[in-house]
């Protein structure tokens, strides 16, 4: 048996659009809703970039006020490592003219000093004559010798000069290598000493 349906061919149309359009309807909707959605959360998500860039931007400005105020201390740092450097190379290069004067002045009025040699510890000897100074091509830092030859007074005076050189507190180890007495009453006594700077 076939089933017969008495409602209007229109009448169905009319339905099934309706469900069509309301269907449509919902879905418009939520597509709209989901674009407003997403159009809030881009404006927002938008605004935290925005926030965070001028705060990244506020820091860089502090920051550049910072390096402005830092570029004289770099100059200076600069000016001052260059001085360090020339005052490093005088310094491996210095003459030892005061040294010289220390030792003379520690030096008894009966004894005179024939010569003064001073030399790395373990390498070769730089000699300084009376009026000249000595260079050293090594820097200051490392062991330096000092040997010094003398006539004249007696041990008791070369005994006061060890000592005068040992107080002082720049020379260390000051040993007395060799002592000649005079075969003759009228002879100078002849000496030879060794310290380390």
């Amino acid at each position: 048996m076939r089933r017969l349906n008495l409602i209007p061919e229109d009448v169905l149309a009319r339905r099934r659009r309706g469900r069509l359009l309301r269907r449509n309807g919902a879905l418009l909707s939520l597509w709209f809703l989901v674009l407003t959605l997403a159009l809030l959360g881009a404006r927002n998500w938008n605004r935290r970039e925005v926030g965070a860039l001028r705060q990244m931007e506020a820091s860089v400005r502090s920051l550049e006020v910072e390096a402005e105020r830092l570029e004289p201390l770099r100059a200076e740092r600069a000016r001052l490592e260059e001085r360090t450097l020339r005052l490093a190379h005088l310094e491996s290069r210095r003459p030892v003219t005061g040294l010289l004067a220390l030792v003379a002045a520690s030096l008894p009025a009966r004894l005179q000093l024939e010569s003064v040699t001073i030399a790395p510890a373990t390498g070769t000897a730089a000699v300084a004559r009376p009026g000249q100074a000595a260079y050293f091509g090594t820097p200051s830092a490392t062991t330096l010798r000092l040997e010094m030859r003398g006539t004249g007074g007696g041990p008791d005076e070369v005994a006061a000069l060890m000592r005068t050189l040992e107080r002082c507190g720049r020379f260390r180890r000051v040993q007395l290598t060799r002592l000649d007495r005079p075969a003759q009453a009228g002879g100078k006594l002849r000496f030879e000493m060794r310290c380390e700077l």
